[in-house]
């Protein structure tokens, strides 16, 4: 998770410098012969009507890539004379005097043909020499050149003086790789205008940081302290930043689509060796089940690098919850004081489980509606974790109505305390959670649990079952769309929409994931949203649902 955080913030950076460079005019670049500062490309103009076909097929549409055939063949002649088996790209770079330069290459049969199916859009070209014909486009020069089966438009004439035998070996792979994929060259970027973007964070991280209120000076300054050492790893990972590329992909064989955002470092860098993540096996692993609604695995070993600064974030946190409890009217002091004492207990455990180097946590919620949520983590000491949690029910337990039994059983050695609070008053509430939810909590040697809703001693026994595994991601998240409709149907029964899905959907349905998750890469990493084929039929009955009923109950 800290390394999922850094990865999408420097991302974020990145891409600031993107903009930056890209408003760029006659400045000074790097050698002629670094990479293009971008590259884009689709597989083939076949293989995406393939995955429209697809697409329209799970969504109810199957006449969506005939139609978009149609369209083409209306006001582009079908694309006569293009090669529609091979891969379309485009580069964009900064030619030797700043100026931004892009190029379009297609795969051509015929290049006459082509720009005759294109007649809409390129009128009248003309001779411009060299084999090069001009056109205009709104009294804006284009100019495409042929070449070895190939056609590469651009607005730089100078540009197809020498242009590329083989464009293919600009795109790295990517077209091998995606349906649609994109990839920014960062150290193409020219210096001055990563000086000039790393210039503007800091002034926007300055300005923004500010003393909150009721937070002292030595609190304040303990938090700037953190912020700054933030600030200067993402500039570290501004200037290490190698590649980054987002792709998209439809995997009709696999019966799923994904969507990757990577980054990686040069080679050697700092920030290269911080991104490969040190995997480990997780306790956790009864936590991944197939009809679970939800689940989240995060597993990783700590650089010694990222201890410290995780410490002090909880530092901070550790600050907040004591103004926050110091500024809640309805403790009296003595209250005030135990909650504090007894909170840092809970939050000491945290620090020490920081301080061994090692993330291990899970968290699930199972159940087909009323649900019971999870949560277990590998803790410096589970006894510890529980005496303090005990000694805070203790505490509460006569300003309500609740029940609390010290020994309410016992999972694979495990003594589980139980508490029974007042029933939820609403009727969502009794949906997800049950008409007599109930908490569950303990702690082993090294390990803790808790569990909240409607049966949360069998969520404990079915998650507790499994034993470690060592081939899960560092970070995974996973979603059952079709259940989790289910249950939100069951909160909302006045909402026709969500009722109309829920009825469609079968309780042996196992193909309606969405997952996050990450991975480590040559120095770099990468993450991915991946969707089974489910979830785009759920997408094309719920568009037209909502058609039918209007957008009724807010859907």
């Amino acid at each position: 998770m800290i390394k999922a955080t850094k990865l999408m913030t420097s991302l974020l950076a990145v891409a600031v410098l993107a903009a930056v460079a890209g408003q760029a005019s006659a400045q000074e670049t790097k050698k002629a012969e670094q990479k293009p500062l971008v590259v884009a490309c689709i597989p083939s103009y076949d293989a995406l009507m393939d995955d429209l076909s697809y697409i329209g097929k799970l969504s109810n549409q199957p006449d969506l890539a005939t139609n978009v055939q149609g369209l083409l063949t209306l006001f582009a002649g079908g694309l006569d004379g293009l090669d529609k088996t091979k891969p379309i790209g485009m580069t964009f770079a900064l030619d030797p005097t700043g100026q931004p330069d892009a190029l379009v290459f297609l795969p051509v049969k015929d290049l006459d043909k082509l720009l005759e199916s294109l007649q809409a859009f390129v009128q009248n070209p003309e001779d411009a020499g060299e084999g090069i014909k001009e056109f205009r486009i709104e009294d804006r020069p284009f100019y495409v050149k042929g070449s070895d089966g190939w056609a590469y438009f651009t607005t730089n004439k100078g540009s197809l003086t020498n242009v590329p035998k083989e464009p293919l070996a600009l795109l790295g792979g990517l077209e091998k790789d995606y349906d649609f994929g994109m990839r920014l060259n960062v150290q193409s970027i020219p210096e001055q205008f990563r000086q000039i973007a790393i210039g503007g964070m800091m002034q926007g991280f300055e300005g923004a940081l500010q003393p909150e209120e009721d937070e002292s000076e030595e609190e304040f300054q303990a938090r700037k302290a953190l912020a700054k050492a933030q600030i200067d790893q993402l500039i570290e990972m501004v200037n290490d930043a190698d590649q980054i590329t987002i792709g998209f992909s439809i995997d009709a064989e696999k019966k799923k689509s994904y969507f990757d955002f990577s980054l990686t470092a040069l080679a050697g860098s700092k920030t290269a060796q911080r991104m490969q993540v040190r995997t480990m096996p997780t306790m956790f692993s009864g936590f991944v089940q197939d009809r679970a609604l939800g689940s989240l695995i995060v597993t990783q070993k700590l650089a010694e690098s990222d201890i410290e600064p995780t410490l002090q974030a909880i530092g901070g946190a550790r600050a907040q919850m004591i103004r926050h409890i110091e500024k809640n009217d309805k403790l009296d002091e003595r209250r005030k004081e135990t909650v504090k004492k007894l909170a840092g207990k809970l939050m000491d455990q945290l620090d020490a489980t920081i301080k061994a180097g090692k993330i291990d946590m899970a968290a699930a919620a199972l159940g087909k509606g009323p649900v019971t949520f999870v949560v277990g983590a590998q803790v410096a000491d589970g006894a510890a974790a529980d005496k303090a949690m005990t000694e805070l029910v203790d505490e509460f337990k006569t300003d309500a109505p609740i029940e609390f039994v010290k020994e309410a059983a016992t999972v694979k050695g495990i003594v589980f305390r139980k508490v029974v609070p007042p029933a939820p008053d609403d009727e969502a509430g009794k949906a997800i959670l049950g008409k007599e939810p109930s908490i569950m909590y303990g702690g082993g040697k090294n390990v803790f649990y808790v569990a909240v809703g409607d049966d949360p001693q069998g969520a404990l026994e079915s998650v507790m079952k499994a034993g470690t595994r060592s081939d899960l991601p560092p970070f995974q998240l996973e979603v059952a769309v079709g259940p989790v409709l289910k249950a939100v149907a069951l909160a909302q029964p006045d909402n026709p929409v969500l009722g109309a899905i829920a009825q469609g959907i079968s309780d042996d349905s196992n193909d309606d994931h969405v997952r996050i998750y990450s991975r480590t890469i040559k120095n770099g990493a990468t993450g991915r949203l991946e969707a089974e084929e489910g979830v785009i039929k759920l997408i094309g009955t719920a568009a037209g649902l909502a058609v039918q009923f209007g957008g009724a109950g807010g859907f």
